[in-house]
């Protein structure tokens, strides 16, 4: 099966707006780690957290193998940042408009978002980027939409 959708995690969503003190996106460390095309499907309802079962979606397997690449696993936003005004809700990161993995040789279908300063690293979002993307000795990238990682509108 292969990751079939993106999507913005709804529980956790609600717990950035509550704001509570466990969801501060502004200091927490979010990493970003890659899928192949492998993972088995996608629930965003069951599918919370990244867990280290092997039996888990989002867990070892799926995982790209990050042959060659550096870093050699997830990387972490440099500066994650939210902002809420006139309703509209946006998760970015003021540090860097790309997520880069150089020296990689890995083919990827998407990408988690995870907050990885809490207990069971819950998932904030999921990104399928529509087919495989394959990079050999390179440098494989993710370009975050100007606009934001993700926008939610109230």
């Amino acid at each position: 099966m292969t990751m079939t959708a993106s999507y913005v995690n709804g529980y956790h969503l609600g717990q950035m707006l509550v704001n509570g003190a466990a969801y501060n996106l502004d200091t927490d460390t979010i990493g970003v780690h890659l899928y192949s095309d492998s993972v088995a499907s996608q629930d965003k309802n069951a599918n919370e957290v990244i867990a280290a079962s092997a039996t888990s979606p989002y867990g070892t397997v799926g995982r790209v193998d990050y042959t060659g690449a550096t870093p050699a696993g997830p990387k972490t936003l440099t500066n994650p940042a939210v902002t809420v005004a006139a309703g509209v809700l946006k998760f970015y990161d003021a540090g860097a408009s790309t997520c880069e993995w150089t020296g990689a040789t890995f083919t990827a279908r998407g990408a988690v978002l995870y907050d990885d300063t809490l207990a069971g690293d819950p998932v904030l979002c999921a990104i399928n980027f529509g087919s495989n993307k394959t990079v050999t000795a390179g440098t494989f990238t993710i370009t975050w939409h100007a606009d934001g990682i993700f926008v939610a509108t109230f």
